[in-house]
């Protein structure tokens, strides 16, 4: 997949029930950007897999180029304590500001149903980007695989912790 020469162009929009397959495909697309073993693919399927009923329970959000979804964000939990479930973007789009836009548009939808702080757990190698977003590391909980650790992080999302989104550390990201 391939970006447009002019610079990122993309919408953002809820995702449609009928993008199961997609959004799965694109997760387990992200996620082998990493290099992770394929026995570790195998061990991750069920998580990366989305489900039209997910897709129906669950607030969605995709960014969208040339007719194409290269990015996903979505939202699960209590509403004072929302989390970040999925988070995927196209490796062809990483580092090119979608992931900044799906995330400042998560906050968004996080503050407007009423969290308060707003949750991940990462994948380690996503933990620099959500620092850079303003999260803070909080903690930690065993992986699937054995040895292996995930970071949780937070962000308060009251309304001084709202700033966080909509003034990120570095604008021309």
């Amino acid at each position: 997949m391939s970006r447009p020469d002019t610079g990122p162009e993309w919408t953002l929009r809820r995702a449609r029930a009928t993008e199961a397959q997609i959004l799965t495909e694109l997760a387990h697309a992200a996620k082998r950007h990493w290099g992770y073993p394929e026995t570790w693919m195998k061990l991750w399927r069920a998580e990366l897999t989305f489900t039209k009923g997910y897709l129906r329970n669950h607030e969605v959000f995709v960014g969208e180029t040339c007719g194409q979804v290269v990015g996903v964000v979505t939202l699960a939990g209590a509403p004072e304590r929302i989390m970040i479930d999925h988070f995927w973007v196209h490796p062809g789009w990483i580092g090119h500001g979608l992931g900044r836009a799906l995330f400042d548009h998560a906050c968004t939808a996080a503050a407007r149903l009423g969290s308060r702080t707003l949750r991940v757990i990462a994948d380690p190698h996503a933990e620099a980007f959500y620092q850079h977003m303003g999260l803070a590391r909080t903690g930690v909980l065993p992986s699937l695989i054995p040895g292996r650790e995930l970071p949780v992080l937070e962000m308060d999302l009251s309304p001084v912790g709202k700033l966080a989104c909509a003034n990120p550390s570095n604008p021309d990201d």
